[in-house]
């Protein structure tokens, strides 16, 4: 193999190891249940193999999107809490009231969500050396998180809406049942995240590079996710690039991905 290739593979191998599968589950305040148990990921050694020697356990080797939303706390919610309301007036709100009030709101507060998550989704996380073994588990958390939380606003968006169109028909059958999936708990089982390399076009091989090697990338995440006591599952899939630096001397492997 020429030198290229051998980079290309180190890149690969090393892109392959950043993916993690995360099973468990912990509960949080907000109605949404995410991993938070037994992981299976690369370990330091595995790593190793593909990282130059000459990269000490301070330098940063790998820069990756979070995949996290980490929304400010002063951000305002897109929904009420259960069992709270958005306040109408000073005198104390009718049921009709808040939920008009809430659905009003619902469509323009949940795209500031989105959009908010969006932006910090992107956001820029640093690993050394000695921290990259935690990348994996903490990307496949991020990933699960993010996506129950927006899931939690989407569900009680269009729960609301339905619900103030139950106002209007009076069925106390439906209110009731679209009250319950206000509170239903939403529960991420497991995620799996994998990073795949995919071969680099020959008609672009001799444009001039910005790194030593950059390939495409092809980012995959499967859920199991949990509502209402029925399970389903859901796949993410994102195209990227990777780039990676190599050390100038003699040593072949990896200093930055």
């Amino acid at each position: 193999m020429d030198k290229i290739s051998i980079q290309e593979a180190l890149v690969s191998n090393f892109t392959v190891l950043i993916g993690a599968k995360a099973q468990g589950s912990q509960s949080t305040s907000a109605g949404i249940t995410t991993i938070c148990g037994d992981s299976s990921s690369a370990s330091a050694s595995d790593f190793a193999e593909c990282l130059s020697e000459d990269a000490t356990s301070m330098d940063v080797v790998c820069t990756m999107p979070s995949l996290e939303m980490n929304l400010d706390t002063k951000t305002k919610e897109a929904l009420p809490s259960v069992g709270n309301h958005f306040s109408t007036s000073d005198e104390k709100p009718t049921m009709t009231a808040t939920v008009l009030k809430a659905t009003s709101e619902t469509s323009e507060n949940t795209s500031k969500m989105e959009e908010a998550a969006a932006q910090t989704l992107g956001n820029l996380t640093s690993w050394t050396k000695s921290t990259l073994v935690h990348a994996p588990p903490a990307s496949s958390k991020s990933i699960a998180v993010s996506f129950s939380s927006l899931v939690a606003a989407r569900m009680r968006a269009w729960t609301l809406l339905l619900l103030r169109h139950s106002l209007t028909t009076g069925n106390a059958a439906s209110r009731s049942q679209l009250l319950s999936m206000l509170s239903s708990n939403i529960e991420i089982t497991s995620t799996k995240t994998t990073f795949k390399t995919l071969p680099l076009p020959e008609s672009a091989r001799e444009h001039p590079k910005e790194a030593d090697v950059i390939l495409p990338l092809l980012f995959e995440a499967k859920l199991q996710i949990c509502i209402q006591n029925k399970n389903d599952a859901v796949f993410l899939r994102a195209p990227g690039t990777v780039a990676g630096h190599f050390s100038k001397g003699n040593q072949p492997g990896v200093m930055k991905v």
